[in-house]
């Protein structure tokens, strides 16, 4: 069973191999950068879905119909987020 917290880290992976930084995403949710660098560091370590939400949109990844208590695989989280950006690539081209 996946957690919030892995979804989190798969995340903070994609946010790190595209180079977005961690103030950029504390902007995005109103959030400070002390914030961000906790939920990224496990300081957060039972994060709620709703900030797990709110900081996959903050990157330009929807993570759809994710009920308070169901577990998401951090492995479908990277297909859908290149699924993101190759939709933002065509919409640029």
């Amino acid at each position: 069973m996946t957690t919030a917290r892995e979804t989190v880290n798969a995340l903070a992976e994609y946010r790190r191999r595209k180079g977005i930084m961690q103030i950029t995403i504390a902007k995005r949710m109103g959030k400070t950068p002390a914030a961000i660098t906790m939920l990224e560091t496990r300081q957060d370590r039972n994060p709620k879905w709703s900030t797990v939400t709110h900081y996959a949109h903050a990157l330009g990844v929807r993570l759809d119909n994710i009920p308070e208590d169901a577990p998401v695989s951090p492995k479908s989280v990277v297909p859908l987020v290149e699924c993101v950006d190759e939709a933002a690539r065509e919409e640029q081209g």
